[in-house]
């Protein structure tokens, strides 16, 4: 029975396999769909895995464990009481007004619940009984992790995000039609899982898109630690997580996922593997499916893997190599997949290797700083921890791989330990590439560092392995003061974690982003009606155009492929939209954009909480032919008509 879940592991990802061939096949049907989920268990069911080896530890540790100790049955009911607080909060929030952060809303002191059973969690794991217990030992991460992701699924009832909608719109599209066009090259993988769940499983679609990947993640990150880690205190990588990657349902954070237990899977501590190839490889296959960033560094990686495993010790040069090309490889995949895509699309992407001479570019890079003193404890704390997250990662991947090295001094081991400083090096140079190297001039300003930073998340994911090793070591000192030390610790790290993966607007942080809120679909409904069979356009934010996705689908498009709201953001309908609202509210400006969509009638949206909406408001009322608002004024809505 414990390898159940890792079968479970890998019958997603075939799901995500077959799916999308299945997709790109023929239309999606029930039947078909159904096909795929009893394929994909019944080949889940045959992969070999080391036979289950009978722990005597696990017997009769269900029940007695309660009355084996005061102290484990004390810390048992604090770590149920303190989720149950944390979870009090959430479960009485809602949020459907717009909102800059969810902190704004969801007081962040409700993160001394979670601290608290994070520490409980780590004192029951000092107990061998409790250590000994496979299940308590598996649900408590899960639930930490779980309770840590899900904060946004269940506080954001109209959804969370921008992307998720457009993700959402296109697969209640393949459900209606059984297919979409054009077809994308990639997404797919999450898309059959949703399909599935959703087809056949008859789980409304809203609910599966907001719960799929904090589910998801919870499930598969703690199943690969389960059988890739022989100490259960390595399972207190969770709280080192680029936990903001996990949070809406994105083919990239379902793509991360699969990346991580990949990753986690492939390369064991212990010297001899226990179970093939297949599993990390199929993992790392519907990783690049699902979204090439994440899946092709570590399809590399996994292949790599095998490969050094085959190479007896005594051919070091042959080694060396192997490991010299796969980081150059890495290096260059995502770089040049992005030239692919640029070629394929008609994209404005561009490359110039003079940036690299360029001092502003590289003072550019975003990197965050190492300490900023606001004379605020609490959260100067957080921030400390928030601002350098990843620096933390690659200290104790050092500490991990010193530890390991003094341990193992040569042989395949001590490579299979080299393999993930090389590929989060490699990740390192394609940030720099992507950052320094490449312009964006399809997205808009704040957006064309994006890309470059999901390098950046690739190198957390190759050190985690790493990192697990460091803390099992640290949190099993025997020095019961510097163990307990190393517990507080590793909490306030996880509770600042948890607070920097959420939007965040305070004096250290400014988020420019709303989330989606009534007003948003009561302002997309009221243009409809106002609309009626007119062709239109709208100039909208993000917010607006996400509840018109959502409540419409892809409902219009015009020539050149241009949809009716400005979706993506950096398309030509969303630069006249910040034109309108960052320079001045004109009929000059809302023409061209009529001109460019072939039109002759569109819709100007201004929320009540964009900076200067007064004055955009006073502006554009001299220049629209009418005005209406919605929500007692939360959106003013303007028409136009070309004359």
């Amino acid at each position: 029975m414990k390898n159940l879940p890792l079968r479970a592991l890998a019958a997603i990802a075939l799901v995500a396999i077959f799916g999308s061939i299945l997709y790109y096949a023929v239309p999606v049907t029930v039947l078909g769909l159904l096909v795929v989920v009893i394929a994909a268990i019944g080949i889940a069911a045959m992969i070999p895995i080391e036979k289950e080896a009978s722990d005597h530890n696990d017997e009769g540790h269900g029940v007695g464990l309660f009355s084996a100790s005061g102290r484990i049955s004390f810390l048992l009911f604090t770590f149920v009481i303190s989720l149950a607080a944390w979870w009090n909060v959430i479960l009485h929030t809602s949020i459907t007004t717009a909102v800059r952060s969810p902190w704004s809303v969801v007081n962040p002191f409700a993160l001394v619940a979670f601290g608290v059973a994070v520490l409980c969690y780590m004192a029951l794991l000092s107990h061998t009984k409790v250590q000994n217990n496979h299940l308590l030992s598996v649900l408590f991460p899960f639930a930490i992790l779980f309770s840590a992701l899900a904060m946004a699924a269940v506080i954001y009832p109209l959804g969370f995000g921008f992307d998720p909608f457009l993700h959402r719109a296109t697969v209640t599209h393949i459900v209606e039609y059984g297919t979409i066009h054009p077809k994308p090259l990639y997404y797919i993988g999450q898309y059959a899982i949703e399909l599935v769940l959703a087809m056949v499983g008859h789980i409304p679609l809203n609910l599966v898109d907001r719960f799929l990947l904090p589910v998801f993640a919870s499930f598969a990150i703690v199943t690969s630690l389960v059988h890739s880690q022989k100490s259960k205190t390595a399972y207190f990588v969770i709280l080192f997580l680029p936990l903001g990657a996990f949070i809406t349902t994105t083919p990239q954070g379902v793509a991360y996922v699969f990346a991580l237990c990949a990753i986690l899977l492939s390369r064991l501590p212990q010297p001899a593997n226990k179970f093939p190839l297949l599993i990390p490889l199929t993992l790392a296959v519907a990783s690049t499916i699902t979204h090439p960033i994440a899946g092709i560094p570590v399809l590399l990686y996994v292949v790599t893997n095998e490969i050094l495993r085959h190479i007896p010790d005594h051919h070091t040069a042959l080694r060396n190599l192997t490991l010299i090309c796969s980081g150059i490889t890495a290096a260059c995949a995502i770089p040049l997949l992005f030239a692919v895509q640029s070629v394929r699309s008609g994209l404005s992407l561009s490359f110039n290797a003079a940036h690299f001479f360029d001092i502003t570019r590289w003072k550019n890079l975003g990197l965050t700083s190492f300490f900023s003193n606001h004379f605020s404890t609490w959260y100067d704390g957080l921030y400390l921890v928030i601002d350098n997250i990843l620096l933390i990662v690659i200290v104790l991947a050092i500490i991990g791989y010193a530890i390991s090295r003094k341990r193992r001094k040569r042989g395949q081991v001590l490579l299979l330990l080299i393999l993930p400083i090389i590929f989060s090096g490699a990740m390192f140079v394609s940030f720099l590439i992507l950052n320094i190297g490449f312009d964006f001039d399809f997205l808009i300003s704040y957006e064309r560092s994006d890309y470059a930073v999901r390098a950046l998340t690739l190198i957390h994911l190759f050190l985690l392995p790493l990192v697990a090793i460091a803390l099992d070591v640290i949190t099993t000192i025997r020095q019961r003061p510097l163990r307990i030390t190393a517990y507080i610790l590793l909490t306030l790290i996880g509770m600042a974690n948890v607070y920097g993966a959420y939007p965040r607007h305070d004096s250290y942080a400014r988020s420019a982003g709303f989330n989606v809120s009534i007003a948003d679909f009561d302002a997309v409904a009221a243009i409809a009606a106002a609309g009626g069979d007119d062709d239109f356009i709208v100039l909208a934010n993000q917010a607006t155009s996400a509840a018109a996705v959502e409540a419409y689908g892809f409902k219009k498009y015009y020539h050149d492929n241009i949809f009716y709201y400005p979706i993506p953001t950096g398309g030509v309908l969303y630069e006249k939209f910040l034109t309108m609202v960052n320079d001045a509210p004109t009929r000059k400006t809302m023409i061209e954009a009529m001109d460019i969509a072939g039109i002759d009638r569109a819709f100007f949206a201004v929320s009540d909480y964009w900076w200067k909406s007064e004055e955009i408001i006073e502006n554009a009322k001299r220049e629209a032919d009418d005005w209406f608002s919605v929500d007692n004024g939360a959106v003013t809505v303007f028409k136009f008509r070309a004359k």
